[in-house]
């Protein structure tokens, strides 16, 4: 029963956000460098109507909201040229960033703003669940010069159809959510019916034995 409880108590923290986005192995990252990037990704998800929260606790419970954000260093030749690798199929979603791929390509002042650009692009993969690229904007295959200008004064925006596919998306998500947040609690109400009844049987003083006439 006190599993179930902790359970319910952790997951009951991120029903607040839509999507918890949980980042392990973050150290190779800078704090500072870390923490900007995280908030404009977040107002990003913002401007398209999703409610993303950031979290190094491990999650437990219900994960079904929960994609894992990792940070990573990778030799040349490993997947060449890309900043970061989703698995947007799979249960337990995965968004892997090779950070010192974006700290070779981008001056200090635009990191920031180049990181973020790199998660929201692998986590929308995710909330969408699909490859699907665009021609611009943050879903684009690969940035031109051009827009890593437009990174420096504003963020690229999502296009009208990636829009539509992250609320579809989304919708899953939080239908998937609600369905685990009712299996756990059903689980603790037939626990807690269980617990009184095993609390009455110990209550009941048992039949006084007669005496034989």
């Amino acid at each position: 029963m006190k599993r179930i409880w902790t359970m319910l108590l952790v997951v009951g923290s991120l029903r607040g956000a839509d999507v918890s986005l949980w980042t392990s192995s973050e150290a190779v990252v800078e704090n500072m460098v870390m923490a900007r990037a995280r908030d404009q990704a977040a107002r990003m998800f913002g401007a398209v109507g999703v409610n993303v929260e950031w979290t190094r606790a491990v999650p437990t419970g219900c994960r079904t909201n929960t994609i894992e954000v990792r940070f990573s260093l990778v030799s040349a030749s490993w997947m060449r040229g890309a900043f970061a690798y989703t698995t947007p199929f799979a249960a337990q979603p995965v968004v892997t960033v090779f950070y010192d791929r974006v700290k070779s390509a981008s001056q200090p002042e635009l990191r920031t703003r180049l990181l973020a650009h790199v998660l929201v692009h692998e986590i929308a993969h995710v909330l969408m669940k699909a490859d699907h690229h665009a021609r611009e904007g943050v879903m684009k295959p690969h940035w031109t010069a051009s827009d890593y200008i437009q990174m420096a004064q504003g963020p690229l925006p999502f296009m009208s159809m990636e829009k539509r596919l992250i609320r579809d998306g989304l919708k899953a998500f939080v239908e998937a959510t609600s369905s685990c947040h009712a299996m756990l609690s059903k689980a603790l109400d037939g626990g807690d019916s269980q617990d009184r009844a095993h609390a009455q049987n110990r209550e009941s003083p048992l039949p006084a034995e007669r005496e034989p006439e």
